[in-house]
């Protein structure tokens, strides 16, 4: 009986050892398989481009809010008014032409 009891503590020993090294190893698997995805440059586009987006977003929300907008809108109708009639960019943009009657 002795033998039976020593032989059923030493299989459960054997048992449990090679579970415990089974699930030590399907650990480690699952690490180095969660290291490799993370690794790979699959997706890493878009996650750049949804960032680049986002931030793009936040910069025209804060231009929107802070009132300089029409500052930079103003500044650019000059500019190109400048540029078409050939004047001081930094003069006010002319006067618009009465209706029917042609831009000088």
């Amino acid at each position: 009986m002795e033998n039976k009891l020593y032989s059923i503590a030493a299989s459960a020993t054997v048992w449990a050892n090679t579970a415990g090294e089974a699930l030590a190893e399907r650990a480690a698997q699952a690490a180095d398989a969660t290291r490799s995805r993370l690794a790979e440059e699959r997706g890493q586009t878009a996650a750049e481009y949804l960032g680049i987006i986002l931030l793009v977003a936040v910069i025209i929300f804060a231009v929107s809010k802070s009132g300089i907008d029409t500052l930079i809108k103003d500044r650019l109708v000059a500019l190109v008014n400048a540029i078409g009639i050939g004047g001081d960019p930094g003069a006010p943009a002319p006067a618009p032409a009465a209706p029917g009657k042609k831009p000088i």
